[in-house]
């Protein structure tokens, strides 16, 4: 983004004074789980820091940013990570050096106003706010999983390493499909000096499911032919077990939608598990197949906003 250039933004349009105040926005979130001494000095205990990252914004700059790490018990003040403001163009910025030991000044002197600490901070690669940086990118959302081409669902799979497991799930689901595979399509020379002039060619895969019949012998059917439920399965199994895999926070709007309740009970069965990353349910038949632990509860307001809470507070 150059320096004179707009951030983008879109005020909350149900309420008239976000035209003229700053977009806010706030995460609070977990990284990988640490160790420390315990309170009396004796041994050692597994603790799993909480985070808050924040900032506001208007088009022209970033009026704040914060890094917060949350008290560990009630009679303790969150500790102050890092503070930016921004003020007449001009940036000052409060550290916790005993925390953030990188070049905090050197980074803060080329932090456009229009631009993050925290992003400047990843680009030097600092020791220690690389990893919050890192945790963002790594959120997955997904709105229209219908919208997501059979293509696209063919060159995952085919990059997905453990594809046997993929495949396991698919038959504890318990829809008739006993294996899949991912085949690609051949072209002929006449096909493929069309294509060519349209776009650069690639390799294109499509998705073959065997089903077991009444005389035993599989029918394999493509994906078009499968329903619009198992579609969207298939459609969200793979972001799932990346995000599974890598501790990412997933994301999917209208999760219920063209999926059949047993199918739904399968995906979030994969996330009821102690070491499943977080993931909000979207009605209260997916409420009731998820550990307390693992539910976030989403209230609208009168005045149109949204309110997060979990079921169980961070422990």
């Amino acid at each position: 983004m150059d320096p004179e250039e707009p951030i983008p933004r879109r005020p909350f349009l149900l309420n008239g004074d976000s035209r003229t105040q700053p977009t806010r926005f706030k995460c609070t979130f977990t990284l990988s789980r640490t160790t420390e001494l315990s309170g009396n000095g004796q041994g050692r205990k597994e603790v799993q820091p909480v985070y808050t990252y924040g900032f506001k914004y208007t088009k022209k700059e970033i009026c704040e940013e914060w890094l917060c790490q949350e008290a560990d018990e009630e009679e303790q003040d969150d500790q102050l990570l890092f503070r930016r403001i921004t003020a007449n163009n001009k940036i000052t910025l409060e550290v916790n050096d005993s925390q953030l030991s990188g070049d905090n000044q050197g980074i803060k002197e080329f932090t456009r106003s229009n631009s993050l600490f925290l992003s400047a901070a990843a680009q030097s690669n600092h020791p220690q706010l690389l990893k919050f940086y890192e945790y963002f990118p790594n959120i997955i959302f997904i709105k229209e999983p219908e919208s997501i081409t059979e293509f696209s669902i063919a060159d995952r799979f085919s990059d997905f390493q453990d594809q046997e497991k993929i495949k396991d799930i698919i038959k504890q689901a318990d829809i008739g499909i006993t294996d899949v595979s991912a085949r690609e399509v051949n072209f002929s020379e006449d096909q493929a000096e069309i294509m060519n002039k349209i776009i650069e060619l690639k390799s294109i895969k499509r998705l073959e499911f065997s089903h077991s019949t009444a005389d035993g012998k599989p029918a394999i059917l493509k994906y078009h032919l499968e329903s619009r439920g198992t579609q969207v399965f298939l459609t969200l199994l793979l972001p799932a077990l990346y995000a599974l895999s890598e501790g990412s926070v997933l994301v999917i709007d209208e999760l219920d939608t063209s999926l059949h309740p047993d199918l739904s009970r399968s995906l979030l069965s994969l996330f009821s598990r102690e070491t499943s990353t977080p993931m909000a349910p979207s009605s209260c038949s997916q409420l009731m197949m998820l550990r307390c632990r693992t539910v976030t509860f989403c209230n609208g307001t009168r005045s149109g906003s949204w309110i997060r809470t979990p079921m169980v507070p961070h422990a």
